[in-house]
Parts: C-alpha cells; sequence; structure tokens
C-alpha cells in the first residue's frame, strides 16, 4: 500500500512540475504580450502628439501664407496703381508736350484740334452714359471677376490639397517613408512641373521681350506669327534735327537682348535635359526606377524655387539684365551632372527606353537657341565696339581685321551655319512620331549631347563677355565714344572665356588663344550639326519597321505591384483573423486548462496533506504494531519458554505414571495369580498390597494408601493434559 502511494505520489508531483512548467512559459507569453501592447499604445501616443504637433505648425505657417499672399496682394494692386498712375502721367506728359510743341507752330489749328477733341470726348461721354456704360464701371467689372476667380482657384487649391492629405491619411506608413512610392509620385510631377515651367518662361520671355529688327537672320525667330510683326518699326528719335543711328539704340537694348537669349538657350537646355530624365523615369525597370527616386531629396533643393522666382519676375515685369542667372545655371549645371552620372548609363544600357525622336527635336531647338545668343552677342559686341552690323552677317562679302572684328565675322558665319542646319533637321522630324519613331544609336545620342554641352560653354563665355562689356560701356556712355575692340578682346573676352572654360571640364590652353579655342569649339559643334542634318536627310535615322513593344511605367507596375500586395495583405489579414480566432480558442480553452490545472493542484495539495497526515498514522500504527509484535514476539518466547518447561514435566510426569502403570499392572497380575492361588488369603494379600502401594507412594513423593479410583483420576488428567497440550501446539502453530 505504501509503495502504491509512493508510486503515485511521484507520479502526481511529474504532472505538476509538467504543468508548473506550461503555466510560467504561458505567464511569461501573457507578460510579454502585455509589454508589447504596453509600448505599441506608447508610441501611438507619441505619433499622434508629434502628428498634432506638425499639423499645428502646419496651420499656422498656412495662415502665415494667407496673411503674406494677402500683403502681397495688396503690395501688387498699390504697385499697379501707381504703375497706372505714372503712366497716365507719362501719358498726359506726352501729350502736353506734342499739344506745346504744336501750339508753338500753328496755333489755330490747335485750337481747332482742342476743341474737336473736346467735343469727341464730350460725345463719348455722352454715348456711354445713353447706353449705361459708366466709364471706371467696366474697370471695377473686371476686378470683381478676377477676385472672383482667384477665390474659386483657391477654393479648388485647398480641396485638392483636402483631398490629398485624407486620401494620404488613408495608406500605410510605408508608401510616404524616403525613396517610397510617395516620392516616386513627387518626382514624376517635379520633373514635369519644372518642364512646364521651363517651356512657358522661356515663351513668355521671348513674347515679351522680343529681340530687335536690327539683328541680322533672327527676324522669324520670335515665335510671333508671320502676319503680325515680331517688334514695332524702328522709330527715328530726333534731337535737334539729328537722327540717332540703330546702332547707338542697340546699344541701350543689346544687354537686354543678350540676357534674355541666354535665358531662353539655359530654359530650353534644362527643358531638354529634363525631357530625357523624364524619357528614363517613364521606361526603366522598377529597380532602376527605385534608385533614380532616391535622387527625389536632392533634385527638390532649391530648383523649383529658382524658376518661380524668374518668373514671378517676369510676371512684375522686372526681369531684366540686372537679374543674377547663377542660380539658374548652378541648377542647369546640376542636371547635367545627374543626365551624365544616371540618365547616360541607362540609355547606353536600355536602348529601348530611349525616345529618340524627343532627343532629336530638343538637339534641334537647343541649337536654335544657342545659335540665336551666340548671334545675338556678336551683334551685341558689334555694336558696343562701333562695328557695322554687316560684319555678323554671314552673307557679307567685306573685308575684316584681325582679332575682335575678325571673331565676331566667324561667330556670325558658323553661328549662321549652325541655324541652318538645325532648322533642317527640325524640318525633317516626322510629323507622327508613334507611327513612325527615329531610330537613334545610344552613341549618337552621346556625341549629340556632347555637342550641345560644348555648344552651351561657348555661349555662356559669349554671354559673360556681352556682360562685362555692356558695363564697360556704361562707363563711357556720357562720352559717345565706342570701345576699343583690342581692349574688348583684353579686358573682357579673354577673362570671361578662361574663367567660364576653368569651371567646366573643357581645359583653356595656355599657348593657344581665347578667341581660336571658341572657334575651334564651335566648327567641331558646327561638323557635328551638319553631319546629323545630313543624316537625317539621307534618312539614316528613320523608322526602320520594328516596333518596340509598349512598356508600362515603373510608376504603374509599383502601383500594381502595390495592389496585389495589398491584396496579399487582405488574404493574409483573413488568415490572421482566422488564427486569432484560434489563438482566442486556444486562450479560451490554456484557461480552463488553468482552471482545471488550479484545480488539480488543490487536489494534488490536499492529497499531499493528506498522505503526510496518512503516513503520519501509518508510521504510529507500524510503530504500534512492532511495538504489539515486539510484546508478541516476547510473550511468545516466554510461552514456548513455559510451554518446554510444561511439557518437560508433563514428560517426566508421563513418564512416572507409565513406570507407574507399569508397576501397577505387574502387581496387578501378580496379585490375580496371588487371588487365584491363594484365594483364602485375599483379604490379607489386598492390604498386604495396599500397604506396599502406600510405601511405594512414599517412596516416589506419592501420597500413600492409593485406591483404583486414584488411579482413574491420574489417567483422566493425563488425558486432559494431553488435550491441553496439544492445544497450545496449535495455537502456537497459528501465531
Amino acid at each position: 500500500m505504501v509503495s502504491v502511494l509512493t508510486q503515485k505520489n511521484l507520479e502526481l508531483e511529474d504532472k505538476v512540475e509538467k504543468l508548473t512548467e506550461e503555466r510560467n512559459d504561458l505567464e511569461s507569453l501573457c507578460e510579454m504580450n502585455d509589454e508589447l501592447l504596453e509600448g505599441e499604445r506608447e508610441r501611438q501616443l507619441d505619433l499622434t502628439e508629434q502628428i498634432e504637433l506638425a499639423r499645428g505648425q502646419i496651420r499656422e505657417l498656412l495662415r502665415q501664407l494667407e496673411a503674406n499672399k494677402e500683403t502681397v496682394a495688396d503690395y501688387e494692386l498699390t504697385i499697379s496703381k501707381f504703375r497706372e498712375v505714372v503712366t497716365q502721367l507719362q501719358t498726359q506728359n506726352t501729350h502736353l508736350n506734342q499739344s506745346l510743341a504744336d501750339a508753338r507752330r500753328t496755333a489755330s489749328s490747335a485750337s481747332l484740334v482742342a476743341m474737336a477733341a473736346d467735343q469727341s470726348a464730350t460725345a463719348a461721354e455722352a454715348s456711354a452714359l445713353m447706353l449705361g456704360h459708366i466709364p471706371g464701371r467696366q474697370p471695377e467689372a473686371q476686378t470683381i471677376a478676377k477676385v472672383i476667380e482667384t477665390e474659386l482657384r483657391k477654393l479648388d487649391a485647398e480641396q485638392g490639397a483636402q483631398h490629398v492629405e485624407w486620401l494620404s491619411g488613408f495608406l500605410p506608413e510605408s508608401f510616404s517613408r524616403r525613396s517610397g512610392d510617395h516620392d516616386a509620385i513627387l518626382l514624376l510631377l517635379l520633373v514635369s512641373r519644372l518642364i512646364f515651367k521651363c517651356d512657358l518662361l522661356a515663351t513668355q520671355v521671348r513674347k515679351r521681350y522680343p529681340l530687335p529688327t536690327c539683328i541680322r537672320g533672327l527676324a522669324s525667330t520670335t515665335g510671333l506669327p508671320a502676319s503680325v510683326p515680331a517688334s514695332p518699326l524702328p522709330v527715328k528719335f530726333t534731337t535737334g534735327g539729328d537722327e540717332i543711328d540703330e546702332v547707338d539704340i542697340f546699344k541701350t537694348q543689346g544687354e537686354l537682348a543678350s540676357f534674355t537669349s541666354f535665358l531662353i538657350l539655359l530654359l530650353r537646355y534644362w527643358q531638354g535635359l529634363l525631357l530625357q530624365f523624364k524619357s528614363v523615369l517613364s521606361s526603366c525597370c522598377v529597380n532602376r526606377f527605385s534608385k533614380l527616386v532616391t535622387l527625389y531629396g536632392d533634385l527638390s533643393m532649391g530648383h523649383e524655387q529658382t524658376l518661380n522666382h524668374l518668373l514671378d519676375l517676369c510676371k512684375r515685369d522686372q526681369l531684366d539684365e540686372t537679374v543674377s542667372l547663377e542660380d539658374l545655371v548652378s541648377s542647369v549645371n546640376f542636371f547635367v551632372n545627374v543626365h551624365t552620372i544616371h540618365v547616360i548609363p541607362v540609355l547606353q544600357a536600355n536602348p529601348d527606353s530611349m525616345d529618340s525622336t524627343e532627343i532629336i527635336s530638343s538637339f534641334a531647338h537647343i541649337v536654335l537657341a544657342c545659335s540665336e545668343a551666340i548671334t545675338v552677342d556678336a551683334t551685341c559686341l558689334a555694336a558696343f565696339t562701333g562695328l557695322p552690323f554687316e560684319i555678323v552677317d554671314s552673307e557679307g562679302e567685306a573685308d575684316v581685321d584681325a582679332g575682335l572684328p575678325k571673331l565676331i565675322n566667324q561667330l556670325g558665319q558658323m553661328s549662321s551655319s549652325i541655324r541652318a542646319n538645325a532648322r533642317s533637321i527640325r524640318r525633317r522630324l516626322p510629323s507622327n512620331t508613334e507611327a513612325q519613331p527615329l531610330c537613334l544609336p545610344p552613341s549618337q545620342s552621346s556625341c549629340l549631347d556632347l555637342a550641345l554641352h560644348k555648344l552651351v560653354i561657348c555661349a555662356r563665355c559669349l554671354f559673360a563677355t556681352t556682360k562685362s562689356t555692356g558695363q564697360m560701356v556704361a562707363t563711357q556712355m556720357a562720352e559717345h565714344t565706342s570701345l576699343d575692340t583690342s581692349v574688348v578682346l583684353r579686358e573682357c573676352l579673354v577673362p570671361s572665356t578662361k574663367m567660364v572654360l576653368s569651371e567646366t571640364d573643357i581645359p583653356a590652353g595656355n599657348t593657344t588663344p581665347v578667341e581660336s579655342s571658341l572657334v575651334a569649339i564651335l566648327e567641331g559643334v558646327s561638323r557635328q550639326v551638319s553631319a546629323t542634318a545630313s543624316a537625317m536627310e539621307h534618312g539614316e535615322y528613320d523608322f526602320d519597321g520594328t516596333k518596340k513593344a509598349k512598356k508600362q511605367e515603373p510608376i504603374v507596375l509599383r502601383a500594381v505591384a502595390y495592389k496585389r500586395a495589398q491584396s496579399d495583405l487582405e488574404s493574409c489579414r483573413g488568415k490572421l483573423e482566422l488564427k486569432e480566432e484560434e489563438v482566442r480558442e486556444l486562450q479560451v480553452a490554456l484557461k480552463k486548462r488553468a482552471d482545471e490545472i488550479s484545480e488539480l493542484t488543490v487536489r494534488v495539495n490536499m492529497a499531499e496533506k493528506k498522505l503526510e497526515t496518512s503516513g503520519k498514522g501509518n508510521l504510529e500504527k507500524i510503530i504500534r504494531l512492532e511495538q504489539r509484535l515486539q510484546m508478541m514476539e516476547n510473550e511468545q518466547k516466554q510461552t514456548e519458554k513455559d510451554y518446554e518447561h510444561a511439557i518437560d514435566a508433563m514428560n517426566s510426569d508421563v513418564e512416572k505414571l507409565k513406570k507407574e502403570n507399569i508397576d501397577l499392572k505387574e502387581r496387578l497380575r501378580k496379585m490375580s495369580k496371588n487371588a487365584i492361588h491363594f484365594g483364602v488369603a485375599e483379604s490379607s494379600s489386598s492390604s498386604a498390597a495396599q500397604s506396599s502401594t502406600d510405601q511405594t507412594l512414599d517412596v516416589s513423593g506419592t501420597p500413600t494408601g492409593s485406591s483404583p479410583m486414584t488411579l482413574t483420576s491420574k489417567l483422566s488428567a493425563y488425558k486432559e493434559a494431553s488435550v491441553l497440550l496439544n492445544e497450545r501446539s496449535r495455537c502456537f502453530v497459528r501465531h
């Protein structure tokens, strides 16, 4: 019984240990889960606080922006009013001067004209009153319409921003991480926005500041229709009856024309780089697209602000030669580096991603802008140095001196040749680019990029020369003298060219003259443009009939992958919900199991207590039984000793009785014999036998004078002793 209970106790202890370990593991898991939930809540609260702070800052910035916009609008309105007043005063002053001059000449005709003017003004006012159009009401109505339109556009912008903000709130954090899908979308929008702003600013600058008609070979490059004159007809200004020559007039407009031409060149060049970058972004693989997206942080660092500043100046009619273009040049150089490092390797590795038609079209437009800028700068240098404009014309046959005149003549001839070839390239472009795209080898694309880079550097050198020469002319304007060509060559052209070439990868030789370096660069570019025009004319880049498979844009592939990931996430979420349901069921089962374990633990504790108490009682019982057994063994030993003594005494008694019985039988036999022989003497012989028996008993320690009854009692006592002895022996055997 004790061994069975001990075995069960050991098994229960093993089970209790296993259940205790499981319970400890489950408790540790629950504690870890609670810690994770607490950490997640804390992070959520921190992020919520940060979001609220950021939103508050955004709201404050928006309020400041609105206030600044209102202030700027007020300033612009005030400035426009002052400009209108100044324009009116200038008009009145002009009218007064004209009327004064006319009054000095013919007083009578002036009086008649004044009366006719008064009558026409009175008639106009009367007709306006009759028709109900009060003077001043129409500008007010236009102002109200503009205000309404501005407010509606403001509402649309606010609604769009709010729409985007709410949509972004539904997207996960991975969408807005650095170099993620959000930056990819912003990069595509930034490139498209820069392309549009470059084209808009270049177009508006040329419309707002058309080139003077005195520049040779550029009469049709203003972008205006042929029916509309590109610029007003030349006006002959009179001062004391002498006419001012067109050279003197152009001196005051030369710097502005050079500035606008170089500005348009930079914008067109930047636009061409952006178009190739956009083509790569829309046709490269997803991995390359992801690498290009990492450039968004660098591409959005102030480059767009430069364009916005120039657009704002153009809008306010403050864009002139005093505006610095260093920021624009820095932005263009940055995108040139991006084009060299990131775009050209992609085009060479994957020619299918190259839009040949777009590359050749951009090349033609940029070359035209460069030739225009070079021609304008050459004309400005000719005007500043007092040379005739015919020296710039490539058709001029006049002999020119060496030095700056020869350089101006060469610049004019090469720019005219380059412009003619560029126009030929532009005419050869296909009208339907999708049905008949051009096929340009990647090596030829690199050659075109290099030619454009050199051409822009030449234009930059000439612009810097023209700017420094214009500053020199401004200091000598009061003397009404032209600059010396050698001074311009030595103090303007050489330092400006060396400074520009030192900043680029085209080194200037120490022994080679600067003008020779410029002519050599232009000759190389002219040969490249001429070769391209010849190849276009001979159809070397025409469509070969192999249609390229239209690839999906990487941003679309990213969107498809994102949608697929979202669907997979939804399926995983469903599976996770099922798993959570199973986990909840397991938790319920675990809770039941824990309750059972606790109940079993209580029972085990009770069993242990019972086992302890029962063990103690059993020990006491065992002790009592051992004591009892010891007492019984002692009693048994004592009983055995007594039994042995009794057996020995009985054996001795039995031996004595046997001897006595034998003696009695012998005596009885003798007595019967004697009675038979001596019947007469029965009484005496019996008395004699009695006396002998008594003597014998006396001798053996028994009472004398025994009788047959005494023998019978002794035999019965012997039988009883034998029976008692047998019973004791049986009892001993049982024990």
